[in-house]
């Protein structure tokens, strides 16, 4: 068993050979025996780094920052990840630590010097431009007065800077050198049980409000340079002169901290002009002073010191309006987080005051607001964001540049959606340019997998995309659009995010639903019907009649904004309860609007926890009532208020190892779960079952990637996605090196392998060389060796024959008790062996296991109201020189084969024929050469020198769909269906046939061509009795001297001859076909994808979209657009549900040419086969199936009955 150094010593290996995944899960081994190791806490936090765990990789350095305050690495990796993530006033934190512990190396000192000024700069943004050239160029003054002007505007700009220092918690910067640094080693941590966020220079406790000796003890992260106090620098300055004015009025009004204000409301003098700015100065900060000394009593008092404050930010005189800006600072720092939901009516206010200045301060604080308070600001968004956009569209350049800066921070900070996060640049993009960026952003939205719900937050930031998108005249925008904007409102939870945005919404959509485009109107009806059942009202509201009519935007905006909270019913009901408890009727006031505002913004919480949340939020300002009132105050509260929440769940207590409630899932366009619950106890097996495109392995992929909201972090998951796709040349054990966690032996890799069946001569084998069953069994063996918690299997019986599904049975089952299994499969009768519990999904749903653990009999896929789409064929047409279906096309006569790497043949002397009526079914063991025997029949090989032949008739339209075809689309992702036929096709010929073996033309072909005499194009065809000639074209003759030469010579030319010769021949069957006229339009590939259930959505989406079952109908029409007259598919009925299947089986059933398949099947193959061709040894046994073995018998005993007669 591994020690501590072992596992130390391996990840830190792990880290440095770039194998993060590893080292991540033996740093944290390492930690179990010793968790204050300040190595393995490095080598976490660097594994986690290069995975993109920032949270974790952050919370790994920070840990090892306690453990040695002294060492730099950790330092250094917290500057990294504060970096990555442009946390850039924890950067600058972490630099100026990093400065002073590595003040003896001066060359690393200056490095750390130069990086917190380049982030001090980014932090800051632009420097306002200064106005003493403009000064200068007008006409000539007094110098005096020059001066004066000069000298007041320095000053200005000067006081400007100290504030922007003190407001975002950078060191203040002159002449480019860092004026002060850190005196302590690392910023003080938060001691245990006290919460503090920091952001920008603003701290706040997230555990109720604040006491006033809390002061002293909160952490002074982001204001170093006033450690003395948590104040701004101007009340630090003036501190005895303000306590004096405070004192005098406080006597004045025997203590009442009322009067104390509003004579301080007096003194501002807001309309008075002319006061005298140093009075108007101490009375701002004997506001400030009032918060310092009462903390939680003076919060009350906010809402009606908030809006003086901030309407002295316009003053133009020069200390008024920087010392309105600090003191604001420390009120928003000293709220109580929920508090803010009562302020940012105010803030709102500011950011639309008339003058510029105001609007710009006010923008300059929304970024340490939104860090500081995200839910608060995130729920106001609704109204917020508007705001900021009129602020981005301002004539005033400064008002404009400073949106331009605060935008994308306030939206990092207050959109925590992750799906959205991922999206900022493109939504940012689409919000500055519209019209160049709209389309983009409404495709990454549809390709975008979502399994996080969607709050007000990110609905505002979508809106304004989705919107434009609307109104653009292009039809596809406006059915994209509508789209998404039904997708996106599915996906809210919660009808009170989605109240707002119906006056923005509703009225485009219903003009979509009049476009003259059907798809348009449909979309637009879907993306309706979405919007009103999300916010929860009926078609025939009338208020949705109002909408209708003409507004304008801003109206829409106006009609949008969220009702006054004091018409609020919880706030009435309280207010009138308190005003009879409590002697301050402000107290009173602020108590009902915190209460009803943190009711409206609640999420996630049952009655009870609601309850108990008021309670904690409201006893620092109920200090003078007893508990049991409080409690019946907030209950009462609760009762009157128009939200209703639900009661908690009623789930069964287990042993999940995953335990996700109420969540989502969406992708390509569609709602495929909601408000579903996903539980998997621990040591169950699970089967998911669903039709083909429901999200299966779109949900395997989001647990596998364990960014659903909730997912557990200590949970280890290992996802088999399919078999081991690789082309590498290495022995099986060197690759399997590589693919396994690092330390592992060779011995244990070795037994692995061994016991899912491994023998000596497979071992020796490279991945290229195995059949898709042993590439599958090789993923299971690489599985066993990660010893996950939860194994995910995506459709693992593919490739898989009879005995080798049996296996896996056998060891899904020997898992059971210990490791969590969830599959997704269409073979129900591995289920039957294998599955304790059954989740099934249908549009939009998700049926939850059964509690007891017994599987549920199968429901149909899809649910009642799927229908299944049926498969075309089309008509091959006459074969030409072919008279009737039993005439051999395609002929392998005593053919051989041998792998490179081989040490016996793996098919000898093998004889085989086709024809127009054969219905043949390879069988045989994994790795028996049914693949290989395929691939030498439809020319992909060769068979080995001297050892056999293959004859086609040279008119035979052959499609080859291979075993990994679906893989190949890989290249065509980002195309659509429609347009990956058109490429495919585009010169009349199929691409795909020119890259096999037999026909590739390699560049040492094309330097054979050029040598004088050789043959270098192929110009014509004749048939001559049975032989065929071509006419040819030779180096050093004109183009009109052409030879004409058999094909018994050209065969034994050099090869590349014979792949003209092939090539010119699928030119002519291209043209016999009428491939090479058909018309690659728009229409005729629809109505062909149409053929085989691909409908005008997926033809026009792109194909990272399709599902398994989805992509192969578009790999079966692509072989199909030739009308050929011989299908070879191998394996094709892997990842094909039931009704897929049947459709396909009918399909095949009725196509008037001839089929060979390889198929693990026996239900396919019994119901479309004739003919089994076995392999087994390196020969092929032929038999007939069906009724032709019933006729080959009746004709067997004919023959038998004729002989005994004649003895």
């Amino acid at each position: 068993m591994a020690d501590f150094k072992t596992c130390l010593k391996d990840a830190r290996a792990a880290e440095k050979s770039g194998d993060n995944k590893a080292a991540e899960r033996l740093a944290k081994a390492a930690l179990e025996f010793d968790p204050v190791s300040y190595d393995a806490l490095t080598c976490l936090g660097k594994a986690t780094q290069g995975l993109g765990s920032f949270e974790a990789s952050e919370a790994a350095f920070r840990k090892g920052t306690e453990v040695a305050k002294d060492r730099t690495a950790c330092w250094n990796g917290l500057a990294e990840v504060y970096n990555s993530t442009e946390k850039l006033e924890l950067l600058i934190d972490a630099l100026k630590v990093l400065i002073t512990l590595s003040a003896s190396d001066r060359a690393k000192a200056n490095d750390y010097r130069d990086r917190l000024a380049a982030a001090e700069k980014k932090l800051a943004g632009p420097e306002p431009e200064t106005k003493t050239r403009a000064v200068e160029k007008k006409p000539a003054r007094k110098t005096s007065s020059k001066r004066t002007v000069d000298s007041a505007r320095t000053a200005e700009r000067k006081r400007k800077e100290q504030e922007d220092a003190f407001l975002w918690g950078g060191a203040q910067v002159e002449g480019g050198v860092t004026a002060s640094a850190p005196s302590a080693a690392k910023p003080p941590v938060p001691e245990p049980g006290l919460k503090v966020k920091s952001a920008g220079g603003i701290k706040v406790k997230s555990a109720g409000a604040h006491k006033p000796d809390e002061a002293a003890e909160a952490p002074k992260v982001a204001l170093e340079k006033f450690a003395s106090a948590d104040i701004s620098p101007t009340l630090a300055a003036q501190k005895a002169q303000v306590q004096v004015l405070v004192e005098g009025l406080a006597a004045a009004h025997q203590g009442a901290l009322k009067g104390v204000v509003e004579a301080l409301e007096q003194q501002v003098a807001v309309k008075n002009k002319k006061a005298d700015p140093p009075l108007r100065e101490q009375a701002l900060l004997g506001f400030e002073l009032l918060c310092d000394m009462h903390g939680a009593l003076f919060e009350p008092y906010m809402p009606q010191v908030l809006p003086i404050v901030i309407s002295c930010l316009g003053d133009g005189r020069v200390t008024v309006a920087p010392t309105a800006k600090g003191v604001l600072t420390t009120l928003f720092a000293r709220m109580n987080p929920e508090g803010m939901r009562v302020m940012m009516p105010f803030v709102l206010a500011g950011l639309e005051d008339r003058q510029f200045k105001t609007k710009e301060a006010m923008l300059e604080l929304m970024q340490p607001i939104s860090a500081t308070f995200p839910i608060q600001v995130g729920a106001t968004m609704p109204e917020l964001f508007p705001i900021l956009m009129e602020c981005l569209a301002d004539t005033h350049p400064k008002v404009s540049g400073a949106a331009l800066a605060v935008l994308p921070k306030t939206l990092a900070a207050t959109v925590g959606h992750p799906e959205t996060k991922k999206l900022m640049k493109s939504l940012l993009l689409a919000i500055t340019s519209p019209a160049a960026e709209t389309a983009p952003c409404l495709d990454h939205l549809m390709e975008t997998t979502f399994v996080n719900a969607v709050d007000r937050s990110t609905l505002s930031l979508l809106l304004p995309v989705i919107v434009r998108g609307l109104r653009e005249p292009s039809a596809d925008l406006n059915k994209k659009a509508a789209i998404t904007c039904g997708n996106i409102c599915a996906l809210v939870m919660d009808p009170r995010d989605m109240v707002p945005f119906v006056p923005v919404l509703f009225p485009p959509l219903f003009k979509a639903k009049e476009h003259s485009h059907p798809d348009v109107r449909a979309a637009a009806a879907r993306g309706s019907a979405s919007l009103l059942e999300g916010a929860g009202f009926k078609d025939d509201d009338p208020y949705l009649a109002t909408l209708t009519k003409s507004h304008s935007n801003s109206a829409l905006n106006q009609m949008a904004k969220s009702p006054a909270l004091s018409m609020d019913p919880a706030r009435m009901f309280l207010f009138g309860s308190l005003k009879s408890s409590i002697p301050e009727e402000e107290r009173a006031a602020y108590v009902a609007d915190l209460t009803a505002a943190s009711i409206l913004g609640a999420r996630g919480l049952d009655i009870e926890g609601i309850v108990k949340m008021l309670v904690e939020l409201t006893t620092p300002y109920l200090h003078d009532l007893p508990a049991e009132k409080i409690v019946e105050l907030m209950g009462g509260a609760l009762k009157n208020s128009n939200v209703r929440f639900e009661e908690s769940q009623d789930i069964e207590e287990a042993d999940y190892v995953v335990r996700l409630e109420k969540i989502i899932l969406a992708f390509a366009g569609r709602v495929l779960l909601r408000q579903a619950n996903l539980l998997l106890k621990t040591g169950h097996v699970y089967g998911l079952v669903g039709q083909n495109g429901m999200g299966k392995t779109t949900l395997l992929n989001r647990v596998a990637a364990g960014d659903i909201q909730g997912f557990p972090k200590d949970v280890r998951v290992y996802y088999i996605q399919h078999e081991i796709l690789s082309e590498k040349e290495l022995p099986l054990v060197e690759f399997m090196k590589n693919q396994v966690p690092p330390g592992t032996s060779e011995k244990t890799i070795m037994d692995a392998m061994t016991d899912v069946g491994f023998t000596e001569t497979l071992l020796s084998k490279t991945v290229a060389e195995l059949s898709g069953g042993w590439r599958m069994k090789l993923a299971i063996a690489r599985s066993m060796m990660w010893k996950a918690n939860l194994l995910l299997l995506d459709e693992p019986t593919n490739h898989l024959d009879e005995s080798s599904v049996k296996w896996l049975a056998d060891h899904v089952n020997s898992l059971k008790g210990n490791t969590t299994v969830c599959m997704v499969s269409h073979d129900y009768d591995f289920f039957a062996n294998t599955i304790t519990d059954e989740t099934g999904e249908t549009a939009s749903t998700s049926e939850a296991p059964n509690g007891d653990g017994e599987a549920p009999a199968a429901a149909p896929e899809g649910g009642p109201t799927h229908e299944i789409k049926p498969m075309k064929f089309p008509d091959p047409g006459r074969l030409e020189g072919v008279v009737g279906k039993r005439k051999a096309v395609l002929r392998l006569t005593h053919a051989s084969f041998k792998y490179e790497t081989s040490a016996t043949p793996i098919l000898t002397d093998v004889t085989a024929t086709l024809c127009l009526g054969s219905r043949v079914a390879m069988v045989g063991l994994n790795g028996a050469g049914k693949t290989t025997l395929m691939k030498l029949l439809v020319g992909e090989m060769e068979p080995d020198e001297g050892v056999g032949e293959v004859w086609k008739h040279h008119n035979l339209r052959l499609a080859y769909i291979a075993q990994h075809s679906m893989h190949h689309l890989e290249q065509s992702i980002e195309n659509t269906p429609l347009q990956y036929i058109q490429n495919r096709f585009y010169d009349g010929r199929d691409k795909e046939l020119s890259r096999m073996q037999t026909m590739h033309i390699t560049p040492e072909d094309k330097e054979l061509m050029k040598e004088r005499g050789n043959i270098y194009e192929i110009i014509g065809r004749q048939e001559r009795g049975k032989a065929l000639w071509y006419e040819t074209r030779k180096i050093g003759r004109k183009e009109d001297d052409t030879s004409w030469e058999p094909l018994e010579y050209i065969q034994k030319m050099e090869p590349y001859v014979l792949k003209l010769a092939k090539n010119y021949d699928e030119e002519m069957k291209a043209q016999q076909s009428g491939m090479k006229i058909r018309p690659l339009t728009s229409i005729e590939v629809r109505n062909h994808l149409g053929d085989f259930g691909i409908d005008a959505d997926l033809a026009d989406g792109k194909i990272k979209r399709m599902s398994g079952g989805q992509r192969s109908r578009l790999v079966l029409a692509a072989a199909m657009w030739s009308k050929p007259h011989l299908i070879a598919l191998d394996e094709p009925t892997n990842y094909l549900d039931n009704d897929t299947l049947a459709a396909l089986t009918h399909a095949l059933s009725s196509f008037k040419g001839g089929v060979m398949t390889i198929s693990h099947n026996a239900a396919f193959v019994n119901q479309l086969c004739t003919e089994e061709w076995k392999v087994e040894g390196g020969v092929v046994h032929m038999r007939p199936l069906g009724e032709a073995a019933i006729k080959e018998a009746e004709k067997l005993a004919k023959k038998l009955a004729k002989t005994e007669k004649k003895k």
